[in-house]
């Protein structure tokens, strides 16, 4: 592994995560490996119009922006949140006719049914510039969603295309219920996978207007956008309408699992396996990242652990 990097090109692995313009397809797909994609989604025309929207969009002050945010490992990228019915209201339909209708609406639908979802409320632009350090490390998402996610332009190793590992979202999945079964919070759920827990990772290259679909409790993260590259992409993120969100409301069930009353949360060693101080688990709280790893890194790996940027090769 170097610099943080691992992982093929997807012309390199064996996997196929392409899918046909048929919800069945790309459910199937998702249920197997937590990912996939649809090639051409937009054509070449939709896709220079979404271009030159979201340029608008990210760039300048637009009514549109519901808030901006600075990426956290990214820093002269931009990310900004967009309302896709204030857009359409300003006469520019393009974000609730992709995210909102047609094939993204029938693949939320079937991978939620019988339980109701929403759909797609905000739409993520996201413009991040060449950067020493990976795009996020290797982590699942601590809140349930399926994530819809087009490209603007061409998307490489060396734009820091996206990285998944297939089939870990049944992983990430019981982790999770695990956590918040024992009264852990949804924030506070440990989700930073260790490298030396990833295996068999995939880069995902894709062409502008392709549709990559993916399940975010698979171990995912992005690589490492070289010098005199760029990544433009548009996301948005379907959520379950009963998950449980970051804050608990007084006397819901997640409420309820997160008292003194959830007797899983003193017996949390009697409902796990017993493992050694080397074997257990390093999984973590991003926020509390570096004092944790760095606990672990002197105790077992050495001080070498570290590279000049501050990045962990575990």
């Amino acid at each position: 592994m170097v610099n943080g990097e691992c992982g093929v090109s997807m012309k390199d692995n064996s996997y196929n995560f392409e899918s046909k313009s048929d919800p069945l397809s790309i459910v199937d797909n998702l249920n197997v490996h937590g990912i996939a994609m649809v090639r051409g989604f937009l054509d070449a025309g939709i896709t220079s119009t979404m271009k030159h929207r979201v340029a608008g969009w990210i760039d300048e002050d637009s009514m549109l922006v519901i808030r901006s945010v600075d990426h956290p490992t990214n820093p002269d990228g931009r990310q900004v949140f967009v309302s896709p019915d204030k857009a359409a209201e300003n006469g520019e339909p393009e974000l609730v006719n992709i995210f909102r209708e047609g094939l993204v609406r029938s693949v939320a639908e079937e991978f939620f049914s019988p339980n109701d979802s929403d759909l797609n409320p905000e739409i993520l632009l996201t413009h991040l510039r060449s950067s020493p350090t990976a795009i996020l490390p290797w982590h699942f998402d601590r809140m349930q969603s399926l994530k819809f996610w087009v490209y603007l332009e061409d998307s490489t190793k060396d734009d820091g295309a996206f990285k998944c590992c297939p089939g870990t979202h049944w992983e990430g999945r019981y982790r999770a219920a695990y956590y918040m079964a024992t009264g852990t919070a949804v924030h506070d759920i440990p989700n930073d996978v260790p490298d030396h827990r990833i295996r068999n990772p995939v880069t995902q290259e894709a062409s502008a207007g392709d549709l990559i679909i993916f399940d975010p409790d698979g171990f995912h993260r992005g690589g490492v956008v070289k010098p005199g590259h760029e990544r433009k992409v548009v996301r948005a993120d379907t959520f379950p309408v009963n998950a449980r969100r970051y804050a608990d409301k007084p006397f819901t069930g997640g409420w309820w699992l997160r008292s003194g009353l959830n007797l899983s949360k003193w017996f949390k060693r009697s409902g796990s396996r017993i493992l050694g101080d080397r074997t257990r688990d390093t999984a973590v709280v991003r926020e509390r990242r570096s004092s944790q790893l760095s606990k672990f890194h002197s105790r077992y790996l050495g001080s070498s652990s570290r590279n000049s940027h501050g990045q962990f090769f575990l």
